[in-house]
Formats: structure tokens, C-alpha cells, sequence
């Protein structure tokens, strides 16, 4: 595949390697959520995915969360954690603040 770069150059044209994916009347239109309030759409995702995990009988918890986070010098790290609460405020994950993984969230 040509990706169109720089004549004489081994250089590719990043922003013309974007190839499409899905039909135009398949891309998410906001304006036809159900809501526009993030916690909501998040609320209405974690009961339909409450629902299949306990109708498949997965051992799965769907509060099971990927969280990342950075040291002080960016230093990334992801962890899955349990997600305890939530509300319009954000949402609420049990962690020790003595471990590496608390000490990296309150930084």
C-alpha cells in the first residue's frame, strides 16, 4: 500500500495512513445518545454489561476496572482494581494508600 511518502525520501505521511473503518452511518453521533451526561451513558453500559456477564455465568466481575497511572516522572503502570461506588461526582475504587498503586493516585 502507498502511503504517499515524501518523493526521494523513506519518510512516511502519517496522517495518510488512516484508512476507514466503519460506514458513515455507523460512527457515534452524540446528538442520538441517550443521554448526555457521561455518569448516565456509564450507568446504562455497566447494567447491560451486568446483565450479559450474569446471563452468560461468567466468573467475571464487571466491576473490574483497568486503572493507569504515572510517577512523578511518567513512569506508567496499569493495574485492575474493583470499582466500589459511584455518583455525579466520579467513581470510587477500593485501594491500600500505603501500596505503590496509592501513593502513584494521591501523587
Amino acid at each position: 500500500m502507498d502511503y504517499g511518502g515524501n518523493s526521494g525520501s523513506d519518510r512516511v505521511a502519517l496522517e495518510k495512513m488512516r484508512r476507514p473503518y466503519l460506514e458513515k452511518h455507523q460512527v457515534l453521533d452524540s446528538s442520538k445518545l441517550e443521554s448526555q451526561s457521561p455518569f448516565e451513558l456509564w450507568k446504562a453500559w455497566f447494567d447491560q454489561a451486568s446483565q450479559v456477564i450474569s446471563e452468560m455465568g461468567s466468573p467475571n466481575e464487571p466491576n473490574q476496572m483497568a486503572l493507569a497511572t504515572a510517577t512523578r516522572d511518567g513512569r506508567p503502570s496499569l493495574r485492575y482494581l474493583l470499582l466500589k461506588g459511584h455518583d455525579e461526582t466520579g467513581f470510587y475504587f477500593y485501594t491500600n494508600y500505603n501500596s505503590r498503586k496509592g501513593k502513584e493516585l494521591v501523587s
